[in-house]
């Protein structure tokens, strides 16, 4: 593939690196993410990606974090129970398997990661 021409080059961040590891895993799977042909598939060097990500770790959990949002940006998911609990689970699970559709090779790692998983970590009563 290579690095794109100088003139069409998009800036790197950590957002457009986030979004690039989510669009790779899709296509080839987790076990296929290095950060050197993440770094390939965005046209740079891998070394370059640590600037924006410290390692494989934090890529990962921003990652997860990114692919959580999805739930929460998802019209038909409720964040509070408005039409009652059945309801709110109900269109909670509902959201959580639009992922797992969407991202089925990161859905295992967005399920191993608990600390961002929102269904795992409920909010507490005061």
């Amino acid at each position: 593939m290579g690095p794109p021409d100088l003139g069409t080059r998009v800036p790197l961040d950590r957002a457009r690196i986030i979004d690039g590891a989510i669009a790779f895993v899709d296509a080839h799977g987790l076990p296929m993410l290095t950060m050197r042909r993440l770094g390939a598939a965005l046209g740079v060097e891998a070394m370059s990606l640590y600037r924006y990500v410290p390692g494989r770790e934090d890529l990962l959990d921003g990652v997860v974090d990114t692919v959580v949002d999805e739930l929460f940006a998802d019209p038909d998911v409720l964040l509070e129970p408005e039409h009652g609990w059945q309801d709110y689970l109900q269109r909670l699970a509902h959201g959580v398997r639009r992922i797992a559709l969407t991202h089925p090779a990161l859905f295992p790692l967005v399920a191993t990661r608990p600390p961002s998983a929102p269904w795992v970590r409920p909010r507490c009563a005061a």
